[in-house]
């Protein structure tokens, strides 16, 4: 393969800018942007607080005399995982950092020491939740297993380990609000605790209303703790309930009501006013508010996700027109006008970004930040790159493989991109599922839920089931004749001209990735030749993961099955070369093992934040926190793209010879 001389890619900052509007109908003034923003809130003492995880300066800021102020550094880490949080008051910040295979829990002040906890276990990380009161953080990992430990950052009591959930938020009355896999796709279980572990009571099962659960609001308590409320709740007789709000003492549950909403609408966004004697929520395009004990609902506005001031006398909300989306603002006690705070191209999730001041007198939201997000491609053999014009997205699924479009998911859904005219096509997948292998058979993805398997025809919308039951992963053969499935822990291949669907593997534990850990994509692959399938098996302790996988491999008629490797880490991300030798393997970081011996062929030392790409069956393209890369068996390495120190860029594809990337430090793009 002939190689060019590389490209040093300039440090490019994407994502939201952050204004603040006095809801005077005057566009919002700038405070910070463009860049990638978590944890926006206010300090006790008024000023606005944010952490900032893209750009050269990465850490926690304090918005002082109206100017941001880096107030505690903190080198940028894997972009899937900002786990980084101020604390209630403001006075301390909380994250995770990474060294290696460990990872530690880092308290700080602004100006102060540093603290750290190390928790043994704690290799990987996925959520940080502080308590009301500032002086204990619940950290929650999934890797290698599921751990909620609950440490006292004050020292005054041992640090808890259990291994009930993930952890959500925290009530005013000691309740640590988990979620943990259910069993089925986007089902998860809700479960109250004390940190002490004790008193677990589990509420019920949760239905995500979408594809990815990082877009669901977070069931919040009422102010006083008694009520949590959520949607998507799963009757015992199997009936999906409407938004309800429970008891947290598990007392009772009550569906809050609207008189006006059409038959078979469902409630979401819930949100308690601050003395918690008031209820909003949305349903079927209107704002509904409730008193607390009444739940019967009047419409003050028309929108979603409402968010009350801290006074309680005006709610903020969202509104979308086709691919744009606007935050309103108006009085909930009175018939006055709804005032525009903000208006962006390409709908989005507002829930991090739209934050009140403390007297309610403005409203910190998102700003649009230029017109586009880049996609870029580089030609190694002639130097040559390209950037095309991308709208808002939050990741890429998928590049065509002849360079030609690209799939790219956002808040407003999916949508084909064509790479040269721009051209942009919405695709609705809410009745298909979550879909994979965009482009292994033309115009029909593979698509699963817990009603079964399918295809979706992109260009005429329609949906075949191919079939039945809670399939939770899937991917097509070489030749598009057959379909290799995970179906309630068992691995079958459909032949889809017969509708013959046959069980290969039926003594599996947990195939396919847990959900709270990586979707079910990557860990089924099938061989260059049609012959052969590796897959991800994960057994189970009781109800929990706990971290043990193994990568199999089984003749496509369900013969010859050998395990090929063991990990106490997780595996996933299986892919063969183009010869079917070796094998790819997401372990912690990249492995290749001999796909008929197991034997280890290459170990890649550096982080891997994106699945490798085979370009022979010697050389894969490698994307790490240092760039982009070819890396070969004999262990060389060779840079094609070298990010900046501060920024690595997203791996995406590669077609025609060409390298595809996202030219961005933040989490939303890549």
């Amino acid at each position: 393969m002939k190689i060019g001389p590389g490209v040093q890619v300039p440090l490019v900052l994407d994502g939201d800018g952050l204004g603040v509007s006095s809801l005077d109908g005057a566009p919002p003034a700038e405070i910070a942007g463009p860049g990638d923003y978590w944890s926006v809130q206010y300090d006790a003492q008024g000023r606005l607080l944010f952490v900032q995880h893209s750009g050269q300066e990465t850490g926690f800021y304090r918005v002082e005399n109206g100017e941001p102020r880096l107030v505690i550094p903190v080198p940028r880490e894997d972009p899937w995982s900002p786990v980084a949080a101020w604390s209630p008051d403001g006075s301390k910040a909380a994250w995770i950092e990474r060294d290696g295979a460990k990872s530690r829990l880092v308290v700080a002040e602004p100006g102060g020491e540093r603290r750290t906890w190390e928790p043994e276990g704690l290799s990987g990380y996925f959520g940080l939740v502080w308590s009301p009161t500032g002086d204990a953080i619940a950290v929650s990992t999934n890797y290698p297993r599921l751990i909620l430990y609950v440490i006292d950052i004050a020292g005054n009591k041992p640090t808890v380990e259990l291994t009930a959930g993930v952890a959500q938020s925290w009530s005013s009355t000691g309740d640590i609000l988990l979620w943990r896999d259910a069993g089925a796709w986007l089902k998860k279980t809700l479960i109250l605790t004390k940190p002490d572990g004790n008193d677990q009571r589990v509420l019920g099962d949760m239905n995500l209303p979408q594809a990815e659960s990082w877009g669901v609001r977070i069931p919040p308590f009422s102010p006083d703790g008694r009520w949590i409320a959520w949607g998507g709740v799963a009757l015992e007789s199997g009936k999906i309930a409407d938004l309800t709000i429970t008891a947290t003492d598990g007392s009772g549950r009550i569906v809050p009501r609207c008189a006006v909403c059409g038959s078979g609408s469902a409630g979401i966004d819930p949100a308690w006013s601050p003395d918690g004697k008031q209820f909003a929520w949305s349903q079927d395009g209107h704002i509904l508010v409730a008193e607390t004990g009444v739940w019967e609902g009047r419409v003050v506005a028309e929108g979603e996700k409402p968010y009350w001031s801290p006074d309680g006398s005006k709610i903020a909300y969202a509104r979308s027109d086709g691919n744009r989306r606007a935050v309103f603002v108006r009085t909930v006690e009175s018939d006055g006008p709804e005032v525009k705070v903000v208006d962006l191209e390409d709908t989005r999730d507002f829930d991090k970004l739209t934050v009140w001041s403390p007297d309610s007198k403005q409203l910190v939201v998102p700003l649009q930040v230029g017109d586009t997000t880049k996609i870029v491609s580089f030609d190694p053999a002639t130097g040559e790159s390209k950037q095309f014009p991308i709208s808002s997205f939050d990741y890429v699924i998928g590049v065509a493989p002849d360079g030609s479009g690209v799939v790219v998911s956002g808040q407003g859904g999916n949508a084909l991109i064509d790479m040269e005219g721009g051209k942009r096509r919405m695709i609705d997948t809410s009745a298909a599922g979550s879909c994979v292998d965009w482009f292994r058979d033309e115009v029909r993805p593979l698509c699963f839920d817990p009603l079964g398997l399918k295809t979706l025809n992109i260009e005429t919308g329609d949906v075949e089931t191919l079939l039945a039951g809670n399939v939770q992963t899937a991917t097509w053969s070489p030749d598009g004749t057959r379909v290799a499935f995970i179906r309630d822990q068992r691995l079958g291949v459909l032949d889809v001209a017969t509708g013959e669907a046959r069980v290969i593997a039926p003594d599996l534990y947990a195939a396919p990735y847990p959900s709270e850990y990586g979707r079910g994509w990557g860990s089924l692959a099938w061989s260059p030749d049609g012959r052969r399938i590796a897959f991800a098996d994960y057994p189970q302790v009781g109800d929990a993961y706990h971290g043990q996988a193994s990568v199999c491999i089984i003749d496509a008629d369900g013969g010859n099955l050998r395990h090929l490797l063991e990990s106490s880490n997780g595996v996933g991300r299986l892919s063969f070369s183009p010869d079917g030798e070796t094998l790819s393997v997401m372990v912690q970081n990249l492995k290749v093992i001999d796909a008929q011996t197991g034997a280890e062929r290459l170990s890649y030392g550096d982080d891997v934040w994106y699945p490798p790409i085979w370009l022979d069956a010697q050389t894969l393209l490698v994307g790490d926190r240092s760039g982009i890369a070819i890396a070969g068996l004999d262990g060389s390495k060779q840079f094609l793209v070298a990010g900046t120190a501060a920024c690595s860029d997203g791996l995406i594809g590669w077609a025609n010879g060409k390298v595809f990337f996202t030219e961005t430090c933040t989490h939303s793009g890549v």
